[in-house]
């Protein structure tokens, strides 16, 4: 839920400022962390390997939306819907080169 996603989120950013990664994950201990402050603060209980499918999922996701929003040209942030937007024209574009992929 947008509550617990929120949180999530927050208490990744404490472990980023105190340092506890390594590479592009977390160490051991900001993972205990994370966990135990998501289950005081939210009651859910992860493990491990769940919020590691949600950093993983996250990660691909940014990826995704930095790529279209520095790289490509003719999109917009559209703030009232929190989308991407784009003109037909560019859709069309997309779809054609991802058409040519497939062939």
């Amino acid at each position: 839920d947008p509550h617990t996603f929120k949180m999530f989120l927050e208490e990744c950013m404490n472990e980023l400022k105190n340092g506890n990664r390594l590479g592009t994950y977390f160490n051991k201990t900001a993972c205990q962390n994370i966990c135990k402050r998501l289950l005081e603060r939210t009651g859910k209980d992860l493990d491990r390997n769940q919020m590691k499918n949600k950093w993983d999922i996250m990660w691909k996701e940014f990826k995704y939306y930095n790529r279209l929003t520095i790289l490509e040209t003719g999109i917009s942030i559209d703030p009232v819907r929190n989308t991407i937007s784009a003109s037909k024209e560019w859709w069309d574009e997309k779809i054609k080169v991802i058409i040519k992929s497939f062939i």
